[in-house]
This record gives C-alpha cells, sequence and structure tokens, in this order.
C-alpha cells in the first residue's frame, strides 16, 4: 500500500523545513531567508519524491 510511503516522505520533508527554518530565519534577512529555504525545500522534496518512488517500486 503506497499511504504509509506518502505520509513518511511527508513527514521527512516536514522535518528537514522545521529543523532549517528556526535557525535560517535568525541569521538571514527576511528574504534572503525566503529564497533559501525555497530552494532547500525544493532540493529536499526532490530527494524525497526519488526516494519515495525506490520505495514504491519494491514494495510493487
Amino acid at each position: 500500500e503506497t499511504a504509509p510511503v506518502n505520509v513518511a516522505a511527508l513527514g521527512f520533508v516536514l522535518g528537514v523545513g522545521a529543523f532549517l527554518v528556526g535557525p535560517l530565519a535568525g541569521v538571514v534577512s527576511g528574504p534572503l531567508a525566503l529564497v533559501a529555504a525555497g530552494l532547500v525545500l525544493l532540493a529536499t522534496g526532490l530527494g524525497a519524491e526519488r526516494g519515495r518512488r525506490e520505495v514504491l517500486e519494491r514494495i510493487r
């Protein structure tokens, strides 16, 4: 079933985002922090999606 894999991937992305938001927001100015956070989230999302697809292929 794919639902647990999807939930785990979402949890991973949210965990990385929560881990990085606090330290980045305090050090970098507002607009720059938003750009950096966006880039980090895009990279994390790409990695999570690749991992999710690999796990789903193993399940099937």
